[in-house]
């Protein structure tokens, strides 16, 4: 009976000692060969135990044999159970860490495109004053302009002899198409330098959003 006793245990000794080179379980391709090891020995120790569960039934204490190796099959098998559980929390973790990384790149991106539109809207509220200054400076210079071209046309035509009545029509054309030409000329200008302005305005956009975009990176 002693003998086959310490069979068992020899036998059982196997499961416990037997010693692997464990991966490194921090990486997703370290785990999953840790998986596998685990596998292959819950594998190996079924193989084990029914390899020593027959040779018990050769035995003369049956039962006592089968009930030894029985426990440390279960003590075995919860063993590879806590380390898969080991693994199972760190999957978890990086799954966890994942999703948290994946939230604050969006609130980051939202917090950017937030803030850009805020300048942006600053940018072309200051470009809407700097245009109505503009335009209220053109208006300011063109008013006295047309005052004076209707003053010449009146002195002009005052000095002179009456004229006919068709004569008198064409002056006054004259006068107001000469008006209209110079308001032409200054909306022109105007409009010319409003595009201009616009134009900076663009590129120095362009350029700021240019950086803006560098510095997310």
């Amino acid at each position: 009976m002693r003998k086959v006793q310490f069979k068992v245990w020899v036998c059982i000794a196997f499961f416990s000692n037997v010693v692997f080179s464990a991966p490194d379980i921090q990486t997703p391709e370290g785990r999953g060969l840790e998986r596998a090891r685990l596998e292959s020995e819950r594998t190996a120790i079924h193989s084990k135990f029914e390899t020593l569960d027959r040779e018990c039934q050769t035995r003369f204490v049956v039962t006592s044999c089968r009930d030894d190796i029985k426990l440390q099959r279960t003590r075995d098998l919860d063993a590879l159970t806590r380390q898969e559980l080991v693994l199972n929390e760190m999957d978890r973790k990086v799954a966890a860490a994942k999703q948290q990384q994946k939230l604050d790149d969006k609130t980051s991106a939202n917090a950017m495109a937030e803030k850009e539109k805020t300048r942006q809207d600053a940018l072309a509220a200051t470009a809407k004053r700097a245009a109505d200054r503009a335009q209220k400076k053109l208006d300011k210079d063109s008013q006295p302009l047309a005052d004076k071209s209707v003053d010449r046309a009146a002195e002009k035509a005052a000095n002179k002899a009456p004229l006919p009545s068709e004569q008198e029509k064409a002056a006054k054309r004259a006068a107001y198409e000469e008006k209209q030409h110079e308001l032409a000329k200054r909306i022109k200008r105007r409009d010319e330098g409003l595009q201009d302005l616009a134009e900076k305005q663009k590129a120095r956009e362009k350029e700021d959003a240019a950086k803006a975009e560098k510095m997310s990176r």
